[in-house]
């Protein structure tokens, strides 16, 4: 199901174009990453998206409706943390979730049972009564994410998640990431230039370069390496084969099906690699 439907979009700031894209959709039940370095128009994007930015040229819907003309059903569907979000700082995570549930579905949240469950799935159980202004960066960022959550938005736009975090950190939102991601008829469109995070939470990744779309990828394209031992005669046989050496195998998708060929003529599978493609398209665009 297409949510968000763009057509013919450009910004610009003065004389200059800031962004320049043609026709994208964006379906439900995907992980997308947006991927360019700084000034690339990651942010832009989402903003114009969410409708922070409305001075554009061409044609944004989201589910049907126009981004240049203030919807409150657009409102509810999509949740986005844009850049650094503000905090009161004597507030407490669990204040301030509950106060932004109330605020995106206008009903207040007389049930804990939703403040807990975000509160829980952004790892901040045990902070859930600090005052906000004693919290690190990364759980500043993980906040930040669970206010894009509340409502529960059909749309979630996250810029930089995992900006200034460690490894820890990075991990830490990675699984908040794919826990938002399993849930049904959800679309989740992260911008960030952390190609490592995208390559491991996204399902379809867009390259943006000076404000057009550079290239575009989907993990159904992946590749991986296949080594076998014994029987490698059989696989100039698969069908799905991108090219055989001795007994290695390069394939496109799905791994499955070689593993039922594999199982059915006997060949043991030794080793399975899979090639870092997007990695090695985003150094080719932008460099190292």
């Amino acid at each position: 199901m297409t949510l968000i439907d763009v057509r013919g979009l450009s910004v610009r700031s003065g004389r200059r174009t800031v962004l320049n894209i043609g026709n994208l959709e964006f379906h439900s039940k995907t992980v997308y990453g947006i991927v360019g370095p700084n000034g690339s128009g990651k942010s832009t994007f989402l903003k114009t998206l969410c409708g922070i930015i409305q001075n554009y040229e061409g044609d944004i819907r989201v589910d049907g409706l126009e981004t240049k003309k203030f919807h409150k059903r657009n409102a509810m569907i999509i949740g986005s943390l844009i850049e650094n979000p503000s905090f009161y700082p004597y507030s407490t995570p669990l204040a301030f979730i509950k106060y932004q549930i109330e605020m995106r579905t206008g009903r207040k949240a007389e049930s804990s049972a939703q403040v807990n469950e975000i509160i829980h799935m952004i790892g901040l159980d045990g902070k859930k009564d600090e005052m906000i202004r004693r919290l690190s960066t990364g759980e500043l960022k993980r906040l930040g994410i669970g206010s894009a959550i509340c409502g529960n938005p059909k749309i979630i736009l996250l810029d930089e998640p995992t900006d200034n975090l460690d490894q820890i950190g990075r991990e830490r939102v990675e699984q908040i990431v794919n826990d938002i991601a399993s849930e049904e008829d959800t679309i989740v469109i992260v911008a960030s230039h952390d190609i490592q995070f995208v390559n491991a939470v996204c399902n379809e990744i867009i390259f943006l370069k000076k404000g057009e779309v550079a290239f575009s990828y989907g993990k159904e394209n992946d590749l991986m390496e296949v080594i076998v031992d014994g029987k490698s005669e059989l696989l100039s046989n698969f069908q799905n084969k991108v090219e055989v050496e001795g007994n290695k195998i390069t394939l496109r998708g799905n791994i499955n099906d070689f593993m039922e060929f594999a199982v059915k003529n006997g060949i043991k599978i030794m080793e399975i690699n899979r090639k870092n493609v997007i990695v090695e398209n985003y150094k080719k665009i932008f460099g190292n």
